[in-house]
């Protein structure tokens, strides 16, 4: 008997004509996992910033030109920077299967703009829960 999983088709002649066996199906591949969207927003927010850091684009308002985003969309991009380092991380390393991610930009907005990390990952911890 082959080992589970192996999906094998073996020709058997009898009398009468061929005959044929199958073995146990093969199982189901994971689902494919990706990023969270709001990390690749997180990510393009440092694009963003070493872009005007390094001085290719002047500021916010020229980045949005060049993107062809709105300033305020920019703006609310960028603003994920403000992240504690440790929320920022949990972002960048979650990844899930296809369907809806557990955490939005949407969320993380009101979160980003606390200016105590304390608070944000006080804030953080709830909306996980959640």
């Amino acid at each position: 008997m082959p080992p589970d999983g192996l999906d094998v088709e073996m020709p058997f002649y009898r009398r009468g004509g061929l005959a044929k066996t199958r073995f146990a199906e093969e199982p189901e591949p994971a689902p494919a996992m990706r990023p969270l969207r709001v990390a690749q927003m997180l990510a393009l927010a440092y694009e963003m910033d070493r872009l005007i850091e390094t001085g290719v684009v002047a500021d916010r308002a020229e980045m949005a030109r060049v993107t062809g985003f709105c300033d305020s969309r920019v703006s609310q991009i960028m603003n994920l920077l403000w992240l504690a380092p440790d929320i920022q991380e949990a972002l960048l390393v979650t990844e899930i299967a296809d369907g809806r991610d557990g955490v939005t930009a949407k969320e993380l907005m009101p979160i980003a703009r606390c200016s105590s990390w304390a608070e944000q990952r006080r804030r953080f911890a709830r909306l996980a829960r959640s």
